[in-house]
C-alpha cells in the first residue's frame, strides 16, 4: 500500500484546512462588499433623477422641476412605507430586491425615451412624476428589504449600504459630468440620453449583487433564520429605538433641506459663465456626493466614540449650516465662490457621518432577534426625514423665490 507522503498529510491536515471561523470572515467581507453594492444600486435612481439640472431646466424652462421631483417622489416612498409597516410581514427578499431593481430599470429607461414621443411640456411633466412615483413605490420595498437583510447580517454590512449610498450619489454626479463633457454644450438632449443609459445599466448590478450574495454560505444561514428572527412591531421595541430613529430621522430631513434644491441653486459669484452653460449647479452636486462618501467612509472605520447615546451630538449641529447657505444662495452675506464651496463640503461631510452613524447606533438598541425588524423601522425612518426634508425644501424655496412652483 502506497502511503501518502508527508507533505500531503500536512496539506489534509484539520490545523492547516481554513476553520469555520475564517471561512465565516471570508464571507462576511465579500457580504459586505455585495451590501455595497446593493446600497449603491436601490438608491441610484434617485439620484440620477435628481442630477441632471441642466435637461430638466431645457425640458422646463419656467418650472424648477428639481423640487417638484424630491417631493414626489418622497411623499409616495413615505406612504408605501406606511403601509410595509402596517402589514407587519417578514420582507420577501427576492421578490422585492429583484422585482424593485427591475422596475427601476425599466423608468430609467423609459423616462428619457419620453422625450421622443410626447409633446409639449405638460405632458413631459405628467410623464416625469408618473414615473418618480412609480419608482419611489418600487424602492421602497426594495429598501425596506435591504436594511432588514442587512441588520440580520454581523457587523459591516449596515455600513456598507450606507456608504453604497454615498457612492450612488457620487457616481450619478460623475455620470452627468462626463457625459455632459462628451458633448458640445447645446447639445443638452443627446448627453442626457447617454446619462440614463449608462445609469440603467448600472442599476443592473444591484440585481447581480443579490444573486451572488445568495450563492454566500454565511447568506443562506441568515436566509434561512430569517423567519424566526422577524418580529412585528411591539410596543418594547419602539421604547428601544424611537429616540435614536427620530434622531435618524432628522439627520436625513437636514440634508435634504437643503440638497438638490438649495444646493443646486447657489449661483457662481465669481464665474458667471459657469451659471450661463449649467455647469456650476452640477459641480456643487459632485462635491456635495464626493463630500458625503468621505464622510460614509470615515463613519464606517472610525466612530470618534459616538454611541447611541452621544450620536445628537453629531446630527443637531448640522442645523447651522441651513441659515449659512440660504444667505449663499439667495445672496446674502456670502457672495464669494470659496464660502460656497466650503458650506457645500461641511454639509457632504457631516450628512454623510452623521447619518451613517445615526442608523448604525440604532441597531445596538436591540438584541438579535429584533434586528430584522429594526432594519425595517430604520429605513421607514431615513424615508420620513427625507420627505419631511424635501417638503419643507419645497417650502423654503417659495420663501426664497427660488421654486416657481
Amino acid at each position: 500500500m502506497v502511503r501518502p507522503s508527508a507533505n500531503v498529510v500536512q496539506l489534509l491536515s484539520p490545523s492547516v484546512l481554513p476553520s469555520h471561523a475564517t471561512l465565516t470572515s471570508v464571507n462576511m467581507r465579500v457580504a459586505s462588499k455585495l451590501f455595497l453594492v446593493m446600497g449603491f444600486g436601490y438608491i441610484f435612481p434617485y439620484c440620477a433623477m435628481m442630477q441632471p439640472v441642466d435637461y430638466w431646466t431645457t425640458l422646463f424652462p419656467n418650472f424648477n422641476l428639481v423640487f417638484a421631483l424630491s417631493c414626489v417622489y418622497n411623499v409616495a416612498n413615505i406612504l408605501t412605507f406606511v403601509v410595509i409597516l402596517w402589514r407587519s410581514r417578514t420582507p420577501q427578499y427576492s421578490l422585492q430586491i429583484v422585482g424593485g431593481f427591475a422596475v427601476q430599470v425599466v423608468v430609467l429607461i423609459l423616462v428619457p425615451l419620453s422625450y421622443y414621443f410626447l409633446s409639449g411640456e405638460s405632458q413631459h411633466l405628467v410623464m416625469v412624476l408618473t414615473s418618480t412615483g412609480v419608482l419611489a413605490i418600487a424602492s421602497s420595498f426594495l429598501d425596506s428589504a435591504v436594511f432588514s437583510l442587512a441588520s440580520l447580517f454581523p457587523k459591516g454590512a449596515l455600513e456598507n449600504v450606507q456608504l453604497g449610498i454615498g457612492f450612488s450619489n457620487l457616481i450619478t454626479a460623475t455620470y452627468r459630468l462626463v457625459t455632459k463633457a462628451m458633448f458640445p454644450s447645446h447639445l443638452v438632449v443627446e448627453s442626457s440620453m447617454m446619462y440614463f443609459g449608462v445609469g440603467a445599466l448600472t442599476v443592473v448590478g444591484g440585481v447581480v449583487a443579490y444573486l451572488m450574495l445568495k450563492r454566500l454560505a454565511i447568506a443562506r444561514e441568515t436566509l434561512k433564520t430569517a423567519p424566526q428572527q422577524q418580529q412585528s412591531f411591539q410596543r418594547s421595541l419602539w421604547t428601544k429605538i424611537l429616540l435614536n430613529e427620530v434622531l435618524l430621522a432628522l439627520s436625513y430631513l437636514c440634508s435634504l433641506l437643503l440638497w438638490p434644491g438649495v444646493v443646486s441653486n447657489i449661483p457662481s459669484y465669481n464665474f458667471p459663465s459657469l451659471n450661463a452653460n449649467g455647469w456650476w449647479p452640477l459641480l456643487l452636486m459632485a462635491l456635495f456626493a464626493l463630500s458625503d462618501v468621505v464622510g460614509r467612509f470615515a463613519a464606517s472605520k472610525c466612530r470618534l466614540g459616538i454611541t447611541r447615546l452621544t450620536v445628537w451630538k453629531v446630527v443637531l449641529p448640522r442645523f447651522a449650516l441651513v441659515p449659512l447657505m440660504v444667505c449663499a444662495a439667495t445672496g446674502h452675506t456670502f457672495t464669494h465662490d470659496g464660502v460656497s464651496v466650503l458650506f457645500v463640503t461641511l454639509l457632504g461631510l457631516s450628512g454623510g457621518f452623521a447619518c451613517t452613524l445615526a442608523v448604525v447606533v440604532v441597531s445596538d438598541c436591540v438584541d438579535d432577534s429584533e434586528k430584522g425588524a429594526t432594519g425595517v423601522a430604520s429605513a421607514f425612518f431615513i424615508n420620513l426625514g427625507i420627505v419631511l426634508g424635501a417638503t419643507l425644501s419645497v417650502g423654503l424655496a417659495n420663501c426664497m423665490g427660488l421654486a416657481p412652483l
